[in-house]
């Protein structure tokens, strides 16, 4: 029982991490890393997803799992608003 969840836990982590590789998109510049970036949207939804791993960690991550959260709002609303804004 515990190693089916242990395999669960890391099977979602690598689909995590899987997504996110995809997701960096990189314009050619002579700075590489100022080239860099990752979609928004894509990216939020990735962090929900480590959210989820993080809840079934338990209680123990209950502080990181709270800060993560935040920052994740505070992101979502800063780019719907930078969205709105002309």
């Amino acid at each position: 029982m515990k190693r089916s969840r242990d395999i669960e836990k890391r099977s979602e982590i690598n689909s995590a991490i899987e997504e996110l590789s995809v997701l960096v998109i990189v314009k050619p510049e002579e700075d590489h890393e100022a080239g860099a970036r990752i979609p928004t949207k894509p990216f939020l939804s990735l962090c929900y997803m480590v959210l989820q791993v993080l809840d079934k960690v338990g209680p123990t991550m209950a502080v990181l799992r709270q800060d993560i959260h935040q920052n994740i709002k505070v992101t979502k609303y800063s780019h719907t608003h930078d969205m709105v804004t002309p």
